[in-house]
């Protein structure tokens, strides 16, 4: 379950329930949202949404300048020994999925990219554009 940083006023509160479940918590950032917001919170989380769009719609661009957000979380993650997932959602396309997994994305949502006249061989380019950020990550 995964919720978004700007709508909540008690994070961990939000964690502790979603944990007392039995599910996974998340935690999304929008664009704007710095990295710091998840220092105290980062050491409870089992997945970290970084989204490279502002949400509401389908069909954004990606936001460039938020590979340097996925990098910070990474190394917020790293300096706390903490191995969350590391999502991102927003302007995923063929182009964008090798520097975001470089960036250090370990999950990735593409919506609008699928959609095309031939869904599986888009879905397989994902995959194989996801796999050289792999082998190239930082």
């Amino acid at each position: 379950v995964t919720f978004h940083w700007e709508a909540q006023r008690h994070a961990h509160r939000i964690v502790q329930l979603i944990h007392a479940t039995g599910a996974k918590a998340g935690i999304a950032l929008n664009p704007a949202t710095p990295v710091s917001a998840l220092e105290s919170i980062i050491d409870d989380v089992d997945l970290v949404l970084a989204m490279t769009v502002n949400p509401g719609f389908g069909g954004q661009g990606f936001i460039a300048s938020s590979l340097r957000k996925v990098r910070q979380v990474r190394a917020l993650c790293t300096s706390h020994g903490v191995h969350p997932l590391i999502e991102v959602d927003g302007g995923i396309s063929v182009r964008t999925a090798e520097d975001v997994v470089r960036a250090g994305a370990t999950m990735l949502v593409a919506g609008s990219a699928i959609f095309s006249d031939d869904h599986t061989a888009t879905i397989e380019a994902l995959r194989t554009a996801g796999q050289r950020g792999l082998t190239r990550s930082v």
